[in-house]
C-alpha cells in the first residue's frame, strides 16, 4: 500500500506549491530481501545504489535505502563543486557548498505529511526549526509537532536554540533533547556557554 494514498498525492500535486511529493510503501524483508530488490532494479538501470544502517556494535542493519536514476547529483572535491541534473552539468569553485545544498532544498520544498517518519519505523525524530526557504527560526515548530508524535519516540528540537529558558520551554512541552550548533560555535567561551544553556554557570560544570 502506498502512503499517502494516490488521491492525496494528486491533491498536493495540483496545488502547484511542491516540486517533490514523498511517498512510501512497505516491502517485508521476509518475502523480498534488499539484495533481491537491488538485483531487480539493476535490470532497469545500472545507475543504482543501496545504503544500509548498522546498529552499534552489531552487524545487523535496521534500515535499507534503495535508489536509482537520481535526477540530481552533487559532488564537491577540494573546493570544486559539480552538479549534474537532467543532462545538464554545472560546476563552480566554492568554499561554501552548503549554500548550494540549502538552495536546492528550498527550491524543492516538499509537503509535510503527518505520520511519514513514524510509518518508516523511526525511533528518533528531529525537527529543524529553521525554514529552509526564508531561514527564519521558530522553536514553536517543535512544540507544535511534538503533539503529533507518541511519547515513546525520542524527539529532538534542532536549530535556533539560544538560551536555557528556551530549552526549559521545550522540555516543558515534552521535547526530549536539543541540537545546538551556531550558539556554541559563536561563543568565545564554549564551556561557559554550555553551562548557561544547561542552567549552570562556568565552574559548576563537570
Amino acid at each position: 500500500m502506498i502512503y499517502p494514498e494516490l488521491e492525496k498525492v494528486r491533491e498536493l500535486a495540483q496545488c502547484g506549491e511542491y516540486k517533490r511529493i514523498p511517498v512510501s510503501t512497505e516491502i517485508y524483508s521476509d518475502s523480498r530481501t534488499p539484495i533481491e530488490v537491488l538485483r531487480t532494479i539493476k535490470h532497469i538501470t545500472k545507475h543504482c545504489y543501496i545504503l544500509e544502517s548498522v546498529e552499534d556494535r552489531t552487524n545487523w542493519g535496521r534500515y535499507t535505502f534503495l535508489g536509482y536514476d537520481p535526477t540530481l547529483e552533487i559532488t564537491c572535491r577540494h573546493g570544486h563543486l559539480k552538479m549534474h541534473c537532467c543532462g545538464t552539468e554545472f560546476s563552480e569553485d566554492t568554499n561554501d557548498p552548503a549554500k548550494h545544498i540549502r538552495k536546492i532544498l528550498a527550491d524543492n520544498k516538499s509537503p509535510k505529511i503527518a505520520g511519514m517518519a513514524l510509518r518508516a519505523g523511526a525511533g528518533i525524530i528531529g525537527v529543524n526549526n529553521r525554514d529552509l526557504k526564508t531561514f527564519t527560526v521558530d522553536t514553536g515548530r517543535s512544540i507544535a509537532l511534538r503533539k503529533l508524535v507518541p511519547d515513546d519516540i525520542l524527539f529532538i528540537s534542532e536549530s535556533g536554540i539560544r538560551d536555557a529558558e528556551q530549552i526549559k520551554t521545550l522540555a516543558d512541552n515534552k521535547v526530549d533533547a536539543v541540537l545546538i550548533g551556531e550558539t556554541l560555535m559563536r561563543a568565545s567561551d564554549k564551556k561557559k556557554m554550555l553551562g548557561e544553556l544547561s542552567g549552570k554557570i562556568g565552574d559548576e560544570m563537570p
